[in-house]
C-alpha cells in the first residue's frame, strides 16, 4: 500500500468507510482503506441489527431523513438480499400513554405514504406490506407477554432486519477488494501527512508488526465515527469540531416475544425494541451522553440493571433478571447536533465537511453523524464530492444496482432450497441453510476447502451450525487476524453468549495452525475473547 499514491485514502473501516471504498472503486478510483481495529468492530457492531426507515423521526418532522432511509432500505434489500430481511413490528397502544393510538395511526399512514414504492422491483420474499391495526384481544393472542392493563390494541408494520451487521460491512469491504481496493485492518493512523498546506495521506502503524509506513493519497476521508475529532486533532490548522457521543447498550436474552419485533415506550417516552434474533431476544437500546475516552466504552452492570428495569416496567410478564442476560454490548453513536439537550432527541443526520472549501486545507474531507441504513447514500455523496475535488468527470454511481459480495442471487428461498438439494458434501439441510444465510451466493467459496479437507465439514461446536471450513475461509479469504474476529464478526458464534471452553479452544487451535501462533499467543487470544464477552 505504501508503494502507490492512491486517489483516495479512507480512514475507518466501519459501514460508512466500507460503502465509500465500494463506491469509489466502482467509479474508477485507486482506493486504500485502513482501520485501527477489525472491520466493523466498533459502532457498526453495536447496532440494533435493523435496516429501518426511522418511524420515530417523524415526531421531529425529519421527513427527508425518513424518506431517504426508506429508499435505502429498498436498495439494500436488492443489493444484499442475503443480509436484509423484512421483519414484522408490533406497537401496542395504551390508554393515557404519551403516544396515543390516533397519533400512531397518523404516523403509520404517513410512513406508508413515504414508502409507497417500498416493494417495487423486489422479489416476493423482500416485499413489505402496509401497516394494519390489531384489536386488543388479537394483540394479546399474538404476543401474550404484552402488558394487558390499559392495552387498547396494536399496530403491525414492517421494517427490515440485518442478519449480521458486521458481515454486511465485510461484504462491502470484500466487494471493494475484489475490484482492486487495497485494504488493511489493524492499521492505525498515527499522524496526518501534510505538504505545502495540503493533506497528502497518513502515517499508519501496522498493528501486527509495529512498522509505521506513509500511505499517500490525493484525497483523504476521515470516517472514524466517534473518533473523528481525534483524527482531526492530528491536522494542525484545522478548526476543531466537537463530536458528541451517545452510548447505546443492547442485551441478548432468552426469547420473550413470539414472532414479532415489539416497539415499547417507557413512561418517559423513550422507545425500547424487543427483537427476535437467532432464537433469542435482542433488546435495545439506551441513548445516553458519553463524555469519556471512546476507546474505553463498556457495558456497566448498572447499565444492564437500569435497562432491564425499564423493560420489565413496559412488559412485566417478561420477568427478565440479570441472570437472563446471555450477551451484551455497547457502542457509541457520533452526533452532529450540539444544541439539543438530550442525545436521544438529537437528529441522526450526517454532515460532510470539505476542509479545502471551508478552511483552505485541501485534500481532506470529514464525515460525522448518520445512521447505518443511509451509509450507502452518504458514500455516494462523498465520492461525487471527491471526484469533483480531483477534477475527474463525475461518473454514474453504480451501487444502487450492483450486488455486493454474496448478493448475486434473485431469491434467498430458492438459493437455500438449491443448496439443500445439491449438498455434495452431505452437510445436512440445517448447515446448508446457515451457510447460505451467512455468505449468500458466496457460500460456494467454501467448496474447495470442503473438497480438500473432509474434517472441515465437522461442526465447530456442539449444537451449532458453523463448521470448521469457516475458520479456514475466514483466515484465508476474509483477513481474520484474531480469535475475536472469527467468533464475533466472521461468524456470530460469540454473540449468542459464551460458546464454552471446548468450542473456544477448538477455534483457537485451528487458527493457531493456520496463522502459526505459538502457545502463548493462543492463551492471549482466548483471554482476549473471554474479556470481550464478559457480562459485568
Amino acid at each position: 500500500m505504501s508503494d502507490t499514491q492512491h486517489d483516495l485514502l479512507i480512514i475507518g473501516g466501519g459501514i460508512t468507510g466500507a460503502c465509500l471504498a465500494w463506491d469509489a472503486t466502482l467509479r474508477g478510483l485507486r482506493v486504500a482503506l485502513v482501520d485501527k481495529g477489525d472491520f466493523g468492530s466498533a459502532t457498526t457492531a453495536a447496532t440494533s441489527k435493523l435496516i429501518h426507515g426511522g418511524l420515530r423521526y417523524l415526531k421531529n418532522s425529519e421527513f427527508s431523513l425518513v424518506r431517504e432511509s426508506l429508499q435505502e432500505r429498498k436498495i439494500l434489500s436488492r443489493i444484499a438480499p442475503h443480509c436484509v430481511f423484512p421483519i414484522p413490528f408490533l406497537i401496542p397502544t395504551y390508554r393515557n400513554a404519551l403516544y396515543n393510538r390516533w397519533a400512531l395511526k397518523a404516523g403509520m399512514i404517513f410512513y406508508d405514504m413515504l414508502s409507497i414504492d417500498k416493494s417495487w422491483g423486489l422479489p416476493e420474499d423482500k416485499r413489505i406490506p402496509c401497516h394494519r391495526s390489531l384489536s386488543r384481544d388479537t394483540a394479546l393472542q399474538e404476543e401474550p407477554n404484552l402488558k394487558p392493563e390499559g392495552l387498547t390494541g396494536a399496530y403491525l408494520y414492517y421494517d427490515c432486519q440485518d442478519f449480521n451487521p458486521e458481515r454486511f460491512c465485510l461484504e462491502f469491504i470484500r466487494s471493494a477488494a475484489d475490484r482492486g481496493a487495497r485494504i488493511a485492518n489493524y492499521a492505525e493512523v498515527v499522524d496526518i501527512l501534510r505538504a505545502k498546506g495540503n493533506i497528502e495521506g497518513a502515517l499508519v502503524r501496522d498493528g501486527v508488526t509495529g512498522q509505521e509506513v506513509p500511505l499517500r493519497a490525493k484525497m483523504t476521508v476521515n470516517v472514524t465515527g466517534p473518533w473523528a475529532d481525534q483524527v482531526l486533532g492530528m491536522c494542525k490548522g484545522l478548526q476543531q469540531r466537537k463530536v458528541r457521543r451517545s452510548k447505546g447498550i443492547h442485551v441478548i436474552t432468552r426469547p420473550i416475544s413470539s414472532r414479532y419485533a415489539i416497539a415499547l415506550f417507557t413512561p418517559k417516552g423513550r422507545h425500547i425494541f424487543v427483537l427476535p434474533w437467532r432464537r433469542r431476544s435482542l433488546i435495545g437500546t439506551t441513548d445516553t451522553e458519553y463524555v469519556g475516552d471512546p476507546n474505553q466504552v463498556l457495558v456497566e452492570r448498572s447499565d444492564i440493571e437500569a435497562f432491564l428495569a425499564d423493560l420489565n416496567q413496559c412488559m412485566p410478564a417478561a420477568r427478565l433478571t440479570y441472570q437472563d442476560v446471555q450477551h451484551c454490548y455497547a457502542g457509541l453513536r457520533p452526533i452532529v447536533e450540539q444544541d439539543v439537550a438530550s442525545v436521544y432527541d438529537a437528529s441522526r443526520r450526517y454532515e460532510i465537511y470539505d476542509h479545502g472549501e471551508e478552511e483552505g486545507l485541501k485534500g481532506m474531507v470529514t464525515v460525522i453523524g448518520g445512521k447505518y441504513t443511509t451509509s450507502r447514500h452518504l458514500a455516494e455523496k462523498v465520492v461525487t464530492l471527491i471526484l469533483k475535488r480531483l477534477s475527474r468527470t463525475s461518473s454514474a454511481c453504480l451501487t444502487r444496482q450492483a450486488p455486493i459480495h454474496g448478493g448475486d442471487l434473485t431469491s434467498m428461498p430458492d438459493t437455500i432450497r438449491d443448496a439443500i438439494g445439491k449438498d455434495p458434501f452431505h452437510l445436512g439441510p440445517t448447515v446448508c441453510e446457515h451457510l447460505v444465510r451467512t455468505y449468500g451466493s458466496a457460500h460456494t467459496e467454501l467448496s474447495p476447502i470442503l473438497e480438500e479437507c473432509p474434517e472441515s465439514r465437522e461442526p465447530i461446536c456442539e449444537g451449532k451450525e458453523d463448521i470448521v471450513a469457516q475458520i479456514h475461509h475466514a483466515v484465508n479469504r476474509e483477513m481474520c487476524v484474531t480469535l475475536s474476529d472469527f467468533l464475533l464478526r466472521r461468524t456470530g458464534i460469540g454473540t449468542l453468549g459464551d460458546p464454552g471452553e471446548e468450542c473456544t479452544r477448538r477455534c483457537a487451535a485451528r487458527m493457531a495452525e493456520l496463522l502459526r501462533w505459538p502457545p502463548q499467543r493462543v492463551e492471549e487470544e482466548v483471554a482476549g475473547f473471554r474479556k470481550q464477552i464478559r457480562i459485568p
